[in-house]
């Protein structure tokens, strides 16, 4: 019950929704693209955590040598796309639901209710 509770919030979600736009038309270009800097089409949408799934990826490479895992191509590795969405959707959600709250208690304090 309180999962549900911390899944209604509609900026998170509105956050959520923009940021999988933004990936999804980030990462077909630059899985796409043919040129030589076809990679930093993708920035968008890997910011801001995914250069810590990147260190993670390559670690858990080092470790157990996952096959088809390629370091230094990143952008194009689903090793990596997959991760990153997913976490900086989680992100994203927090941060929109975090500024809902926020925002509302500093509108409580400085309008005077309690």
């Amino acid at each position: 019950m309180e999962m549900k509770k911390h899944l209604k919030s509609r900026a998170g979600w509105f956050l959520v929704v923009i940021y999988l736009i933004v990936a999804f038309f980030s990462f077909w270009e630059a899985l796409t693209c043919t040129g030589i800097l076809c990679d930093l089409a993708a920035l968008p949408a890997v910011i801001p955590l995914g250069l810590p799934v990147a260190w993670f990826t390559d670690w858990i490479d080092y470790l157990f040598s996952i096959p088809g895992h390629v370091p230094s191509f990143h952008f194009r590795n689903w090793y990596f796309i997959i991760p990153t969405v997913i976490a900086n959707s989680v992100f994203y959600y927090w941060l929109g639901s975090f500024s809902v709250k926020l925002f509302r208690r500093l509108r409580n304090k400085f309008s005077g209710k309690n």
